[in-house]
């Protein structure tokens, strides 16, 4: 249920009811990986902001990859070595 309710840094590109494995921006303006893909660095958008209209920010996205691995519920499996 979670997965609708939330915006993510990147998302899949969809086309109607077809889904992809191309990824397009979210909350990221821009994204890129190290050479060894081990660290990726995200550009958050100007406009990033939550519900209450509090600005998006990398402490604020941070402190929500934290959240999910301590309370070792949903997508939290997908990132063991965080």
């Amino acid at each position: 249920m979670t997965y609708p309710s939330y915006q993510r840094l990147v998302q899949y590109k969809t086309d109607g009811d077809k889904g992809s494995t191309d990824v397009e921006s979210d909350l990221a303006s821009s994204w890129k990986a190290s050479d060894d893909q081990k660290e990726w660095t995200f550009t958050l958008k100007d406009n990033a902001k939550f519900a209450d209209g509090t600005p998006v920010t990398a402490e604020a996205v941070k402190l929500s990859f934290e959240r999910l691995l301590k309370i070792g519920q949903g997508q939290q499996k997908h990132f063991p070595k965080i």
